[in-house]
């Protein structure tokens, strides 16, 4: 019965829109889109105590983590880079089992040693916890990434 009503909800959506609706901005990334009231979104600049996520850390050389981010991704199976400069990056993941797509975003902060971070479902209500461990757990790669060198 849960699956039935998954794919009644997920049929009366359009799933491939949505990117607009999601990211700030096409041309200035200076700040992320506030996530919405839902419970599918996390950030390190939002407002809200609930849908928070530190930053992630740089170390003494940002643009080495920020290289380390950028081949992380590149090598994780359900992760496709969207677009991506010296500061930016806008990834799309796909989940396993039904194949739904979580937009995140990165963005280099050279100056405070830090990767601004945003995950957010496109669609549901609920991403019951999923958009928080994807981006701890990419937080966890790149420190032992760091460490190693």
């Amino acid at each position: 019965m849960k699956l039935f009503v998954i794919f009644f909800f997920a049929g009366l959506l359009n799933l491939s829109e949505g990117v607009e609706d999601v990211m700030a901005s096409d041309n200035e990334w200076e700040r992320f889109k506030e996530c919405p009231t839902t419970p599918n979104c996390v950030s390190s600049e939002t407002l809200s105590k609930a849908r928070f996520i530190r930053r992630f850390k740089t170390g003494e050389r940002p643009e080495e983590s920020w290289e380390l981010l950028a081949n992380m991704l590149e090598k994780t199976s359900n992760c496709r880079v969207i677009s991506q400069d010296s500061s930016y990056i806008h990834a799309e993941f796909r989940t396993r089992l039904l194949r739904f797509v979580d937009d995140v975003e990165f963005r280099l902060e050279s100056e405070t040693s830090e990767i601004a971070v945003r995950s957010a479902s496109r669609v549901g209500y609920s991403d019951m916890g999923t958009n928080r461990r994807r981006l701890e757990r990419l937080r966890r790669e790149l420190e032992r990434l760091r460490e190693r060198e």
